[in-house]
């Protein structure tokens, strides 16, 4: 199954803004160590679209030669 690019960029998108959301809240309830989880939690998912996009570039290099 192919995602499109915008597609792929608000899933990440929503699933970095879900773990800052959580990392509010945890901060909010004074849980240090889960508000850390959660931000290293954004910055992997982050990370994983930044592959991904770049991954779809290089296929897409790939094939068109």
């Amino acid at each position: 199954m192919k995602i499109s690019n915008k597609t792929s960029i608000i899933m990440y998108g929503l699933a970095m803004f879900s773990c800052l959301g959580n990392a509010y809240f945890a901060h909010k309830g004074e849980n240090i160590d889960a508000t850390i989880a959660w931000i290293c939690a954004s910055g992997l998912a982050s990370g994983a679209m930044g592959a991904h996009l770049k991954i779809r570039e290089i296929k897409e290099k790939q094939d068109g030669e």
